[in-house]
């Protein structure tokens, strides 16, 4: 079946002089109007690399110039060098035709009147959101590129503020190409705290946390930044530091809370975050991380969801769980049993920050937080709540649900809203302790009717964490589990029924070795690909039953992968366990 779009054509106004394409400045007005703050440009048939120079010289694009003629290339070579724009201005040669671009690479395309390369051509290396500009009669024609309905945003830790971890992007799977790279190679070491801990992508942009401290001394300071990049490029768009570190980075690779990834969540035009580990929730401007507001009320927040305009946040409110210096250590946080810690939960307007609501539950489970049209959801240590999103009033109960009485604060419960349907699990998060995976805790599975709390079914639960929580995957309809958190896992995948918790399918994989245990972060999916950590980068497909084992690709602890924008982006890793 063919998709078919509307493609959206307008007239630059500016009159443009010069030679074969117009003045810099004219274009970058063009650029401008076209509200494009970043990216990469690419511009064909230029005489020199005058232009090209003029619209890098801000540093928010990355210019490339493409020739036909080898003399006028060899020329931009040289001029390149003289006027130190290594860096920020690229020149290659082209037959004229063929773009010699990967598809969707390009934010802004420049093509001269005398150009005859084919329309075609021209929109397969333009990004979703990007900007034809293409000369014609003495003015710019703009035509955006739209974004095709077969990718998807990711806008928080697990997709959304259901947590289904599971995103709609029917593109994303099968590994078939790199689109890009950006550094750093690899985090800073397997001896410290992991230096990836969230990552989320709204609007065609990517934003990540990540310490970008030296990786050739531990002991040197941390340089924890937030940092915004173009998610078809690669091109770095801003960069900020944080207020404070996230995380003392000098400890055991799994000494952090698995509340950090969840202190990021996106949307098209703001990105919400704490910008520290015990800082209060503040809202940037997406495109130019400006901020737009700061609720100082929200110190120590550990937990955000967006839905509807309103960002749903859980706070800390220990005074054991604040850290007094950079180089404070985090495990005894991760540490201290997660039943035990006062906690809030409070609703704000995502526009303003102004405070909406706030609820003091007996105790909010760790990770419990969900919500969806069904209503706002958690776990208050006895029992399922559904509340009033807008007001915070109690709807309805459930009855008594248990959770792992050791559970700690590096791991925390699933609590996932999908169809109607709500899902509850809680593991150990370390079941490699013994080869058996025998513990005082049996893993189970509980549905609720999302608008009633009734119990629909119970089943157990194949899978435990190493370091984090148990899968709660509904992809095709099914909600997926499988043994897959040591080398002495089966790997056998069961498809339950959402509605019923009867068994629908049963995947059975080839026989394969795998690493001692899993990697240690949530596995992500899409409605047809898991996306697991089982040894590198294992990838299910949850129709065929097939697995497409990546041992040369694997993601950072504690974080892993994501799938967005029609690609698997990768993290720096410091992993090279069972590498081949």
């Amino acid at each position: 079946m063919k998709v078919f779009s509307l493609i959206l054509v307008s007239m630059c106004s500016l009159l443009l002089s010069g030679v074969a394409l117009g003045s810099g400045a004219d274009l970058a007005a063009c650029i401008e109007q076209e509200d494009i703050p970043g990216g990469v440009i690419v511009s064909v048939g230029a005489d020199s690399i005058d232009d090209a120079a003029a619209l890098s010289k801000d540093g928010a694009f990355l210019v490339h110039a493409l020739f036909t003629d080898e003399d006028k290339f060899e020329k931009a070579q040289s001029d390149i060098a003289a006027k130190s724009l290594a860096g920020k201005v690229t020149a290659s040669l082209f037959d004229g035709t063929a773009m010699p671009l990967v598809d969707r690479a390009v934010n802004v395309l420049i093509a001269g009147e005398s150009e005859r390369i084919a329309r075609s051509e021209l929109m397969r290396v333009l990004a979703p959101r990007g900007v034809l500009l293409r000369k014609r009669k003495g003015k710019w024609e703009t035509t955006r590129k739209p974004v095709p309905t077969t990718i998807d945003d990711w806008t928080h830790n697990l997709y959304n503020a259901g947590n289904t971890a599971v995103s709609d992007d029917r593109e994303a799977g099968a590994l078939r190409h790199m689109q890009w790279t950006g550094g750093p190679a690899f985090s800073r070491s397997h001896d410290g705290n992991s230096s990836f801990i969230a990552m989320v992508s709204a609007g065609g942009r990517l934003f990540y946390l990540m310490d970008e401290g030296s990786t050739a001394f531990l002991s040197l300071p941390s340089k924890w930044n937030l940092v915004a990049r173009d998610g078809f490029n690669g091109k770095v768009l801003w960069r900020r530091a944080l207020d404070q570190p996230m995380l003392m980075h000098v400890g055991g690779i799994k000494n952090s809370t698995a509340s950090l990834g969840h202190r990021l969540v996106a949307q098209e035009d703001a990105v919400y975050v704490t910008l520290g580990y015990n800082a209060p929730v503040t809202a940037l401007d997406s495109r130019t991380g400006e901020v737009l507001w700061t609720n100082e009320g929200t110190i120590n927040a550990q937990e955000l969801i967006l839905l509807d305009g309103t960002l749903y946040c859980v706070i800390n409110l220990s005074t054991d769980n604040i850290a007094k210096d950079p180089f404070h250590s985090t495990d005894s946080f991760r540490r201290t049993a997660a039943a035990t810690i006062p906690r809030k939960l409070v609703a704000l307007n995502a526009k303003t920050g102004t405070l909406l609501w706030e609820k003091t539950p007996p105790k909010i489970l760790p990770l419990s937080l969900t919500a969806g049209d069904s209503g706002l959801f958690l776990h208050d240590g006895s029992a399922i709540v559904c509340m009033d999103p807008k007001r915070g009033d109690e709807r309805w109960r459930s009855e008594p649900i248990e959770f792992y009485g050791k559970l700690q604060q590096y791991s925390g419960v699933n609590v996932v809203l999908k169809d109607g349907v709500l899902l509850y699990a809680c593991g150990t998060a370390y079941p490699h302790k013994s080869r058996d995976h025998e513990s005082d805790w049996k893993n189970t599975i509980t549905a609720l009717d999302a608008k009633t709390g009734k119990l629909l079914w119970r089943a157990p639960h194949r899978q435990d964490g190493i370091f984090v929580t148990p899968d709660l995957l509904v992809a095709d309809g099914l909600v997926w589990h499988a043994p897959i958190d040591s080398g002495h896992s089966s790997g056998y995948y069961q498809g339950l029924d959402l509605k019923t918790g009867k068994v629908v399918r049963d995947l059975q994989p080839e026989k394969r070795g795998q690493m001692p245990h899993h990697r240690c972060y949530r596995n992500r999916a899409t409605e047809r690909f898991l996306f697991t950590g089982w040894t590198g980068v294992n990838t299910f497909d949850v129709k065929s039953g097939e697995w497409d084992h990546n041992y040369w690709l694997r993601g950072a602890c504690r974080y892993g992968v994501m799938p967005a924008n029609g690609l698997l982006f990768n993290t720096p890793s410091v992993c090279t366990c069972f590498i081949t």
